[in-house]
């Protein structure tokens, strides 16, 4: 099952994109407002590689950073209801050559095969605690029980004493 790793939004609030994990795919959606406003899907844009990050520029295009030291970067621009890889772009060139030298040292913080992994669920038991506080509670009811008892045994035992003096005393 894909797990949604980023969703981004662009600048005017009307495009939405979805990257889930290991998926070589982004799920668009655009916001509609005609009535309640609501996220609708949009388009698919498929990748040739699986992408590591993503984001929105200030003019609205999708900087996508993919699992391949050759293009690891790319912009997509939104055109004509659709969104095209802008590959010429003088950014997108500058931007990539300055980031070549680092591709190494991401590449190895990229090599996990989840990034969810050290996550885990926590199936949490408190029935031995329950049980531990239970026994607790039930050994000190028997403990007052017992001390009450002894308590009433003695307040019988000179009942019973004070009862056998009077008796011999007349």
């Amino acid at each position: 099952k894909p797990t949604v790793c980023r969703i981004a939004s662009s600048p005017d609030a009307r495009h939405v994109a979805v990257q889930c994990e290991r998926v070589s795919t982004v799920q668009f959606f655009t916001l509609d407002q005609e009535g309640e406003d609501k996220l609708v899907p949009h388009s698919r844009l498929s990748l040739p590689h699986c992408p590591l990050d993503m984001t929105f520029d200030l003019e609205g295009r999708l900087w996508v950073l993919m699992d391949s030291s050759d293009a690891p970067l790319q912009i997509y621009s939104h055109k004509q209801d659709s969104w095209e890889c802008d590959a010429e772009s003088p950014e997108l060139n500058r931007v990539t050559e300055e980031f070549k030298p680092h591709w190494k040292t991401l590449e190895a913080s990229t090599r996990t095969d989840s990034r969810f992994e050290h996550l885990y669920k926590v199936s949490y038991d408190n029935v031995t605690a329950y049980l531990q506080k239970k026994q607790q509670r039930v050994e000190e009811q028997q403990l007052k029980r017992g001390m009450a008892q002894k308590a009433n045994g003695n307040k019988k035992a000179k009942k019973e004493a004070s009862g056998a003096v009077t008796r011999s005393s007349t």
